[in-house]
């Protein structure tokens, strides 16, 4: 097997990053390649900088590696045109996106890499270290990176649910999205976990409605950590359900949103949960 990492590893915010890879690879005998640019050629179907007899990685070299990961050091360092001319050269190889410090939020406010499962480098150990581990199992890969590139964060969700056994749990959980697929999706998990769950809107939430059953728990899927609206209103939901956990999920939160919001003298037991999220991670608390 090959794995192939493209982008600047000489940045110290890569070094750890690509010590996990080397090491995991080395434990399932895979060959590692490395390429620091990776903007392509569109007409001439090739890496810009690639020339004939150069040892570095061409990008027709790429058809038989079976893993892709891309490190982006700034944002609009290489594009969705680029990645999808590495897509095109390898279709069935999954590609993972780990950003730096300076990238935060990008996805939010540019483009999006369609398909392509993405980290930031703090939390790549907690999570995305984890799963490139499952991917080359001896056993046989499973696990997010072994998903369909057209699988959206919701069906992630559903098929990542049945992925290990889970334990049964109780206590009611509010859940407030917007969202009626991401909704009915949180509802099904935590009630198969054991929970009591129910949805209510998050943008019409109201703190006077009289509820049959107390929340132990709230989650709320945010719509954007970055309203300034949104600390009113999750300090309305505080209110109502105090000393009770909340996890609020985010697509790719910044890491000052990260501080701030799990700021326990501001917000108490609030934690902030990045979409994709793994499931038994969310459900365990």
């Amino acid at each position: 097997m090959k794995l192939f990492i493209g982008g600047k590893l000489s940045r110290d915010e890569f070094h750890e990053l690509e010590r996990d890879v080397r090491n995991v690879a080395d434990r399932a005998n895979a060959q590692v390649i490395t390429r620091e640019r990776i903007n392509v050629d569109a007409v001439a179907e090739r890496f810009e900088d690639e020339t004939f007899g150069d040892e570095t990685p061409s990008l027709s070299s790429l058809r038989d590696v079976s893993l892709v990961i891309l490190c982006r050091s700034f944002p609009n360092e290489f594009s969705t045109t680029d990645v999808e001319a590495i897509r095109r050269v390898n279709p069935l190889a999954p590609i993972v996106l780990v950003v730096g410090a300076l990238c935060e939020g990008e996805e939010r406010t540019g483009e999006r890499f369609a398909g392509v499962r993405r980290y930031y480098v703090e939390t790549w150990r907690g999570e995305g270290r984890r799963e490139l581990g499952r991917f080359f199992d001896p056993t046989g890969s499973k696990g997010l990176f072994t998903k369909s590139s057209l699988a959206s964060s919701i069906d992630l969700l559903v098929s990542s649910e049945f992925d290990e056994p889970r334990e049964s749990r109780s206590g009611s959980v509010l859940i407030l999205a917007d969202d009626p697929d991401m909704g009915a999706c949180l509802r099904t998990g935590f009630q198969e976990c054991g929970y009591g769950a129910r949805v209510e809107s998050l943008i019409r939430f109201d703190p006077s409605a009289e509820r049959l059953e107390q929340a132990t728990r709230v989650v709320v899927d945010t719509i954007d950590l970055g309203d300034p609206t949104f600390p009113e209103l999750l300090a309305s939901i505080k209110r109502s359900f105090p000393g009770v956990p909340i996890d609020l999920l985010a697509f790719a939160p910044r890491a000052d949103e990260t501080r701030y919001y799990e700021r326990r003298d501001l917000w108490g037991k609030t934690r902030v949960v990045a979409k994709p999220f793994d499931w038994k991670e969310l459900v365990d608390g």
